[in-house]
């Protein structure tokens, strides 16, 4: 970013970037268009909670984990009108390019301990648990993530509608996965007594719950909302449908198989290992 500011010769004015609002969406108002457009700005924080898969495996999880969290912070054709140089513009893609495939590592492994975990704890079928022996890591899990993920890059090159679709989906369905524990959270500690973990925020951690989960309920809202009107079908937003049909399945999933043998999460282990035990 430092790179392209430099380099940039026509810049625009600091009247026109914090100031001016411009809507080509075909929204009526300037804030339906600004909550349907946040959803680019949320797309740096997507995944943050990643870390989060892997706390039964992370000493003292109950401290390291928030801390690890609270340092997450969140295109050759721009490179090449910025810099001029084709060089720097393909030295700089290959850098965003190297950044994108760690963080999709990052994603596979923290998506394939999620699979793993939901196995262990009797929500999904237990060969999808099993430990490799020579690798110790959950290999079928990971290839199940790993065949997943490649199988929605590629509707992309069938339909972008639809990839977009996902896209959205997918963070209507983080924010409804915060929502939950905050809510639950906000719920337990109103008007009795409640024990917090080493990483809170005293007296301040009301207003904190209050305001995320606002937040999360207007990013549920408006990321299934078409981007641009009139909606047709090129442009319309089908992320409904994904997120109806996630909630579908995994409704099925629990009646067919999980009913009877996911008891909730084992917290043994996850104490066990937040307390320094190997």
């Amino acid at each position: 970013m430092i790179v392209l500011l430099a380099t940039t010769e026509n810049k625009n004015s600091a009247q026109s970037v914090f100031v001016e609002f411009q809507n080509t969406s075909g929204w009526p108002t300037d804030g339906i268009a600004f909550w349907v457009g946040i959803i680019t700005a949320c797309a740096g924080f997507g995944g943050i909670h990643s870390v989060v898969m892997l706390s039964k495996e992370t000493r003292d999880a109950a401290n390291n984990i928030p801390r690890s969290l609270s340092f997450v912070s969140p295109m050759t054709q721009i490179y090449l009108n910025s810099t001029h140089n084709v060089s720097v513009a393909v030295f700089l893609q290959v850098m965003t390019f190297a950044v994108g495939a760690g963080a999709s590592m990052n994603l596979v492994g923290s998506a394939g301990r999620a699979i793993h975990s939901a196995a262990l704890d009797g929500a999904l079928p237990p060969v999808l648990s099993k430990i490799h022996r020579k690798w110790n890591a959950p290999v079928l899990a990971l290839l199940v993530t790993f065949v997943a993920l490649c199988l929605i890059c590629l509707i992309y090159i069938w339909n972008t509608t639809a990839f977009f679709a996902f896209l959205s989906a997918f963070f209507t369905l983080q924010m409804v996965s915060y929502i939950i524990p905050i809510g639950l959270l906000m719920y337990r500690s109103i008007g009795r007594e409640f024990e917090l973990g080493p990483w809170q925020i005293g007296r301040f951690r009301v207003i904190v719950h209050t305001m995320s989960v606002v937040w999360c309920v207007l990013l549920i809202i408006f990321p299934s909302f078409p981007t641009t009107l009139p909606v047709k079908a090129p442009n319309m937003n089908y992320s409904i449908v994904i997120v109806t049909g996630i909630f579908a399945l995994a409704t099925v999933l629990y009646f067919a198989y999980a009913r009877g043998r996911f008891t909730g999460l084992k917290l043994e282990t996850l104490v066990g290992i937040s307390a320094g035990e190997n």
